[in-house]
């Protein structure tokens, strides 16, 4: 993938980095992976139509991904981008005691939000694309949310350089979509399995307006989660339940 190696375009502040990759892409035909970094949005993107605070200090970034591996894995993109957010993390935490992926891709530590993920996909007959943002809390937190959070300097307790964030980032995701785009799903998720929140251990959930208590009993190669409720197992995809916690 090269991600390593890919351009860097700065923002002091825009909208939202994943709003600014959806124009870049109208204006020109992107041949290699290229990120979008941001000090600061004013209407940052999260997953549902919910907005993700963005302080600055903390790293917001969308990769800009022409689409190279099988189209009928996509829906592994989320699962190879997880782990990739996760062992970036963990790359200066040290160690993962604590450290969960919440289904699809929130990085939690000690059940507060560390990390988010939006993947927005791009399918034509032209080009195929996926735009991944990713926001980690590096320097703060926000507060006042409907969930906890966390910071990696909370948790470190030193301050950390964005630079070396998204760095290591593209290590990580050159390393894990290189494993998607050889067709590796199985190692994908069974090493994601062994990251995930509350496996084998009872939840909260709602789907639609139906409010449910379930164990997370594992998760599929369709990268689909499966929930034991009433010792029925309930397979959901990304966006349709949401976990309360």
């Amino acid at each position: 993938m090269n991600i390593k190696n890919a351009e860097i375009i700065h923002f002091l502040k825009t909208d939202s980095t994943n709003i600014e990759a959806q124009r870049l892409l109208r204006g020109k035909k992107i041949l290699t992976p290229l990120w979008i970094v941001a000090e600061e949005q004013t209407s940052g993107k999260g997953r549902g139509g919910k907005k993700w605070v963005s302080n600055r200090g903390n790293l917001f970034a969308s990769l800009v991904l022409p689409i190279s591996f099988n189209l009928k894995n996509l829906p592994m993109l989320s699962c190879a981008v997880s782990l990739a957010t996760f062992e970036c993390i963990k790359s200066f935490k040290k160690n993962d005691n604590f450290l969960k992926i919440k289904w699809p891709n929130d990085i939690l530590f000690k059940d507060s939000k560390l990390s988010g993920i939006l993947i927005e996909n791009s399918i034509s007959t032209d080009q195929n694309y996926s735009i991944i943002g990713v926001g980690i809390n590096v320097n703060s937190s926000p507060s006042n949310l409907d969930h906890s959070t966390s910071s990696l300097k909370s948790i470190i307790g030193e301050e950390i350089d964005l630079e070396s964030v998204l760095y290591q980032l593209s290590i990580s995701l050159d390393k894990y979509l290189d494993e998607l785009e050889s067709g590796k799903l199985e190692d994908l998720v069974a090493e994601y399995t062994s990251k995930t929140w509350r496996l084998n251990e009872e939840v909260q959930f709602s789907s639609g307006k139906a409010n449910y208590i379930g164990m997370i009993s594992s998760i599929n190669n369709n990268f689909e989660i499966e929930i034991s409720v009433n010792n029925t197992i309930k397979r959901f995809n990304s966006g349709e339940l949401s976990f309360k916690y």
